[in-house]
């Protein structure tokens, strides 16, 4: 099937024989001629059809003159400009300019099923905020529609976050649009995070979680601050999440923020190389009550395993762990002195059963 621009919907009638890119660039006909106009007002004459006019833009060197939402892509692996929440693929452009609102679409393949914080994010965000790019209605809803021709591109059909007008293209405030952006980010991780959980297996309770708390005294497992209500606890596995450690309570330890991000999913003991020797005394010491009798009555043998697993891998190509010393000249003397510190399931377990 031969394009045509009536049938693409990232290009708005604006007249007769005249059509408007959501980049701002234009196409119109002048006689048997069409003329491209780019988004900084540049003409270009002499195109023979719509497409020879389509092209022309596409040639133009400048990002101001012409973008749309894959640009860059084959340079940046596609992920320029790009934003994945679930099966939804939220678009942005991908040249930066403080002068005007920002531009995006939210698509996925068929139908658009939104994930619960995603929908959540959208009503609060963006809903009374955002504005169709073609007649400037304020989203009101989230309707979608299903469309087969984008850009230029034909694709299986896609489903766009539309206006009742039809157009999938939305404009907002660039500062609106960065703080949404941020909370969609945010309660994008924490959904992949229990995903995560619900894969990898296990739980715990508030019970065990105190119980945790007591153990550490209260304290960071790592830095040893004083947890208080301006500086709250995260909960940290042993285990990382993303290398397969569960969600029972004997894989997980208590850290301030900082140390949790510091850590990132690097090993933990990789980790503790990084920490002191009063550090990693103190560690080692909280390491032996975990498993101690009493604290294992609802743990299962595979879970203490996976435990005492856990606490003995060092990888020392870690990229946090190269990072954090190349920066941290204390951590890096911490690195070389700690070369032979390990925590063994000999120096951990005494006994199970007693």
């Amino acid at each position: 099937m031969i394009w045509k621009i009536e049938r693409d919907a990232a290009w708005i009638p604006a007249g007769s024989e005249a059509f408007r890119h959501y980049c701002g660039a234009m196409i119109e006909r002048h006689g048997r001629m069409w003329t491209a106009v780019t988004a900084t007002g540049r003409r270009i004459v002499g195109c023979r059809s719509a497409i020879d006019a389509v092209a022309a833009l596409h040639e133009c060197q400048s990002v101001n003159d012409f973008w749309h939402f894959k640009q860059f892509g084959h340079l940046l692996d596609d992920h320029f400009g790009k934003f994945q929440f679930g099966s939804v693929e939220h678009r942005t452009r991908p040249v930066y300019r403080g002068d005007s609102a920002e531009v995006f679409i939210f698509r996925s393949p068929m139908t658009l099923e939104l994930p619960p914080f995603l929908r959540s994010a959208l009503k609060r965000h963006f809903v009374g905020v955002a504005a169709c790019l073609s007649c400037g209605t304020v989203m009101a809803d989230l309707g979608s529609k299903v469309i087969s021709e984008f850009d230029g591109q034909k694709s299986e059909p896609t489903a766009y976050l539309i206006c009742p007008c039809g157009y999938p293209v939305w404009q907002m405030e660039t500062l609106l649009y960065s703080r949404a952006q941020l909370k969609m980010r945010q309660s994008d991780s924490g959904w992949r995070r229990q995903q995560s959980l619900k894969a990898v297996g296990g739980k715990h309770s508030k019970q065990e979680t105190a119980a945790i708390l007591a153990l550490q005294n209260g304290r960071c497992i790592y830095c040893d601050a004083q947890f208080t209500d301006g500086k709250p606890w995260d909960e940290d596995h042993i285990v990382p999440v993303s290398k397969g450690g569960s969600n029972w309570a004997l894989n997980i330890v208590l850290a301030c923020e900082k140390c949790n991000r510091r850590r990132g999913n690097m090993p933990f003991l990789t980790f503790c190389r990084l920490l002191n020797p009063a550090q990693n005394e103190r560690i080692l010491s909280n390491l032996k009550c975990r498993v101690s009798p009493e604290n294992l009555r609802n743990s299962s043998d595979e879970v203490l395993q996976a435990f005492l697993l856990g606490i003995e891998v060092h990888d020392p190509d870690d990229r946090g762990f190269l990072d954090i010393q190349r920066h941290d000249p204390e951590a890096r003397q911490n690195a070389r002195r700690n070369r032979q510190l390990s925590f063994n399931a000999c120096k951990i377990v005494r006994c199970k059963s007693g």
